[in-house]
């Protein structure tokens, strides 16, 4: 409701026809529909069949991605682009980061309850959706993404689990994420690429991806 309203607030000094603002705003109804959702799904017992739903179906466009890439040639018209089966390459990795937390989270809930098969089985998509980011999909939205969602997920922990076992999951994370450095040349590519974009823009005016992000935070 919060980032509804702001952007209510951000169409005000628009220098377009109300009719154009008000066109520009229709993206941002979906987000009031977040709300009512959590409040509906949080009273029901079937809420969980909501998430099970949106995981089972991130499996599947996982699935999807991951062939599609390894048999570009012989699957290239059930694809827009190798490993990009639909949509484009941010709203697939944005799925595939908030899967793969998810099941990071079944994994250290399989664990407390002393349930190895969910535990190992979860871990182990979890790990899948996170080199599909890297490897497959790679965004430099969502690789930034990925420490924050990783607070808060760590906090929302916070009170369950043990120290030792959240201290385990940040160095196992960090040996994770030192090898996927060193393993992923189109991850290094991209992160190394936004330095080279703001260079580019403070020095010659260019227009750049970051550049722009710069352009529109200093608007702000």
């Amino acid at each position: 409701v919060a980032l509804f309203a702001l952007a209510v607030l951000g169409v005000l000094w628009s220098d377009v026809s109300w009719a154009g603002r008000l066109r520009s705003l229709s993206p941002y109804l979906k987000l009031l529909a977040v709300p009512l959702l959590i409040v509906q799904f949080r009273r029901s017992a079937n809420g969980r069949w909501v998430l099970i739903g949106f995981l089972a179906s991130c499996v599947a466009l996982l699935i999807a991605s991951t062939l599609t890439a390894l048999f570009p040639s012989e699957l290239s018209r059930f694809a827009k682009s190798p490993g990009i089966a639909v949509k484009d390459r941010i709203s697939q990795s944005t799925m595939f980061l908030i899967a793969a937390f998810g099941f990071i989270y079944i994994s250290l809930d399989s664990f407390r309850r002393s349930d190895r098969r969910w535990f190992v089985v979860a871990a182990l998509l979890a790990a899948a959706f996170l080199l599909n980011i890297m490897f497959v999909s790679t965004s430099r939205t969502i690789i930034l993404s990925i420490p924050i969602v990783g607070l808060v997920l760590l906090f929302c922990m916070f009170r369950q689990y043990r120290w030792h076992a959240l201290l385990g999951s940040i160095a196992a994370v960090a040996v994770v994420s030192a090898l996927i450095w060193q393993t992923s040349s189109e991850t290094r590519r991209r992160v190394l690429k936004i330095g080279q974009e703001i260079d580019a823009y403070s020095a010659s005016d260019a227009r750049t991806s970051a550049g722009e992000r710069i352009e529109f935070f200093e608007g702000a």
